[in-house]
């Protein structure tokens, strides 16, 4: 499925960028099952109701059984568990719950592909999102779902590349090993095109928001964009920062903090959420606490 959009220029690599177009070109992204693309229509045209979402996804089983789960999750909070599509649409709204519906159909489509580096990839992704929804709550700095769906995507790039290119495993841990250049300007190097960019790309095709998009596309930039000021607006500036603490909350639960950036990046994401070392430390334990659950 091919989409034709032009990626922001101040986030275009440093490389060739003409060798980046024909790369999403030859990118296969799988489409959106019949039912799933008319709730991107419906989507996108603003004019959902009830009946209509309830109708489109009663046809696509393992998508709601899915986004039923993902809600009775302790990370949402809802007041009462969800039992089917019209529970989930009475107790968070109708654009809430397609909007999730619309990332977890993306997920499994491509986790359909005849590549195992993407089960393992949206594995970790899961997490991610689950405790960028928490977190979300949380703080009350944006709406659960979008944050869910903002990092259940962040990374989808990567298994995509890995199947783009022999050498992209030995790429990721030079990148991971620098102390100089993030990930993306190491793929850039490297490949002429980095992972962020194919997300935004794969976003743009599967009718997410704009504003997602561009989070995911600018998320390994994050002291430049929260130090930005009026260069960008501040709902990227939210999503970047609740997306990097997100992640390090994740890996940590795992015993993989090491392999993010917190360090760098934490006094940036905490000074511009306007919190201290003890709120953050609350709000890990919080999220260990709904991982354990």
């Amino acid at each position: 499925m091919k989409t034709q959009f032009a990626v922001p220029e101040v986030i275009r690599p440093a490389s060739d960028w003409g060798k980046t177009e024909i790369i999403l070109k030859s990118i296969f992204i799988p489409p959106p099952a019949s039912a799933l693309a008319a709730l991107q229509e419906e989507l996108a045209g603003k004019c959902l109701n009830n009946e209509t979402i309830t109708a489109i996804l009663g046809n696509e089983h393992t998508v709601t059984t899915e986004l039923i789960d993902v809600l009775n999750a302790p990370f949402f909070g809802l007041s009462d568990k969800v039992g089917n599509i019209q529970d989930a649409i009475e107790l968070l709204g109708k654009t809430h719950v397609a909007n999730i519906a619309n990332a977890i159909s993306l997920k499994q489509a491509m986790c359909g592909t005849d590549y195992p580096e993407m089960l393992g990839y949206f594995g970790s992704a899961e997490d991610c999102a689950l405790a960028a929804a928490g977190i979300a709550r949380e703080l009350g700095i944006m709406a659960p779902d979008q944050a869910y769906c903002l990092a259940l995507l962040h990374d989808c790039g990567i298994p995509v590349l890995l199947q783009t290119f022999p050498n992209y495993t030995e790429v990721l841990q030079l990148a991971y090993a620098s102390t100089a250049y993030t990930l993306t300007e190491c793929e850039d190097h490297n490949l002429n095109i980095n992972h962020a960019v194919v997300a935004y790309y794969i976003c743009k095709t599967w009718g997410m928001s704009e504003d997602i998009g561009l989070a995911i596309l600018n998320h390994h930039d994050v002291e430049n964009v929260l130090l930005s000021g009026q260069q960008h607006k501040g709902e990227l500036q939210t999503m970047v920062a609740l997306l990097t603490m997100a992640e390090y909350i994740s890996c940590a639960w795992h015993g993989k903090a090491g392999k993010t950036n917190w360090a760098e990046d934490s006094s940036h994401v905490l000074d511009y959420l306007g919190l201290n070392e003890a709120d953050f430390d609350n709000i890990k334990t919080n999220m260990f606490a709904k991982f354990a659950a």
